[in-house]
């Protein structure tokens, strides 16, 4: 199941300063993606996967470069697809990773990727070769990401992450991380960057057919930037909730408990723990969905709010400039 989220205007923004210190360059850019540059001077913005995946293919051609011009040497266009078709016939995740570690050192030297395996943990550590602070920032975390959910995806089933390590400071977007890795056990300036899963999951077996990675290749890079829900998934409450309130009609508090056979105090207590309310999580789901109807479709605010549940268009449009900074005829207007 996918589900509507968004992604923050800050890596799109950190991505263009990096690349680009000419404004008309950077516009460029953006309405290639569809996105016009006011958007990106709001920094409360989100756009949808679809329209990041684009700006991300739209760079990448342009520079010619996989790596987004963020590295201190380009990874040429087609090394993903060489390193996917290196793995497609592993037999289980040890074999993914072992063979992309030494595939990785055979093509380039602005990522390493390297196994740890000890008694009752496996950890997969990231190095990148990167132009600045900023640019490692974005680079290490678009390889983690990607080397998380691609095996995740060849196994069929979330490999579950215990730990991720970052080898520097909080960042700007750290409200993201349980989004990217589906945990928010997140340690800042360590030795290296790394992802750490229980080491039985190294002996999963890897379920893809060379079929399925020709349509996985197609769907790319959206796919990877898309909350996708893969079987047998260790879900967390919270993303229980995000999923049940996208296939539900009554997306109060008391529904969504009934839902998952819980009382509504359960439910509380169990979010709680996870350090987030109800509220905010229904917050997110409209804010996400609203972004969504405004970017996707041609339906009038009116109706938008309708379906989110708004009974006035003008109540609608006073809660999405407080999520976005923008009103949503503004923001329709920043990505048409």
């Amino acid at each position: 199941m996918r589900q509507n989220h968004t992604i923050s205007i800050i890596f799109v923004k950190t991505i263009l300063d990096c690349i680009s210190n000419d404004e008309h360059e950077t516009e460029k850019l953006l309405m290639l993606a569809g996105v016009k540059l006011a958007l990106l001077k709001k920094p409360q913005s989100r756009i949808t996967p679809l329209q990041f995946s684009k700006l991300i293919k739209v760079i990448s051609t342009t520079y010619k470069d996989e790596f987004l011009g963020l590295s201190k040497e380009p990874m040429p266009l087609g090394s993903f697809l060489l390193l996917a078709r290196n793995v497609i016939h592993c037999n289980n995740l040890f074999e993914v990773y072992k063979n992309t570690e030494m595939a990785l050192t055979a093509m380039t030297k602005q990522l390493s990727l390297k196994l740890i395996i000890e008694p009752t943990q496996a950890s997969v550590h990231f190095q990148v070769q990167s132009l600045d602070q900023n640019s490692e920032i974005i680079l290490t975390e678009l390889a983690m990401l990607i080397w998380h959910r691609f095996p995740s995806w060849l196994l069929g089933k979330e490999i579950p992450l215990s730990q991720v390590c970052l080898p520097y400071g909080k960042t700007t977007h750290i409200s993201e991380y349980l989004l990217m890795f589906s945990t928010d056990n997140i340690t800042f300036n360590c030795e290296t960057a790394k992802l750490v899963f229980p080491i039985q999951y190294l002996d999963s077996p890897c379920k893809r057919s060379p079929m399925a990675l020709k349509k996985y290749i197609e769907q790319l890079p959206e796919y990877w930037f898309k909350r996708v829900q893969l079987a047998d998934t260790s879900s967390i409450v919270s993303n229980e909730c995000l999923k049940l309130m996208a296939i539900s009609s009554d997306i109060s508090m008391v529904s969504i408990a009934q839902k998952m056979n819980k009382s509504v105090r359960t439910l509380r207590r169990n979010l709680s723990v996870e350090k987030r309310s109800f509220n905010q999580l229904k917050a997110q789901f409209l804010r996400d969905k609203a972004i969504h109807l405004l970017t996707e479709t041609t339906s009038s605010i009116e109706t938008i709010a309708y379906r989110l549940g708004y009974t006035e268009a003008a109540t609608f449009s006073r809660v999405f400039k407080q999520w976005t900074g923008s009103t949503p005829r503004e923001y329709r207007n920043y990505t048409e």
